[in-house]
């Protein structure tokens, strides 16, 4: 299998152990470098608009190469940058997502939505900062 796909599918199963030991519903969804979907989970209670937001997150944070939250700083007082993010209805930046870097090329991302967004960014980062695959 390819080793891109393998980290991904590692990174999405750890968040979703994660999220399992917190109790939250998520939607979780990885996306390769160009944004196109390569693997998604969900816990069963988890709303239907939670697998679009993810989606977004994962696209967000592989189209700019940095964490969804460190994005939403970066142009918390930037009202030009918001409004060009907010142009591009594929783009969502909210806490929760992450970029998949392997051997330090960014090959996708990786978001998580159904929690509040700070349990999103919780259980990514618990799930990017393990050590490993």
């Amino acid at each position: 299998m390819d080793p891109r796909l393998n980290f991904a599918l590692e990174k999405l199963r750890r968040t979703l152990e994660a999220a399992r030991r917190y109790g939250l519903d998520v939607s979780i969804v990885a996306v390769d470098a160009s944004g196109h979907i390569i693997a998604a989970a969900r816990r069963d209670l988890t709303s239907a608009a939670s697998f679009e937001a993810a989606r977004k997150k994962a696209f967000t944070a592989a189209a700019m190469k940095m964490p969804t939250a460190a994005l939403t700083e970066m142009i918390a007082n930037d009202p030009v940058s918001l409004r060009a993010l907010q142009a591009n209805p594929d783009l969502l930046a909210v806490p929760g997502g992450f970029p998949l870097v392997l051997d330090g090329v960014c090959i996708g991302g990786i978001g998580i939505s159904g929690g509040a967004w700070h349990d999103d960014q919780m259980v990514g980062a618990e799930a990017m900062d393990h050590a490993g695959p």
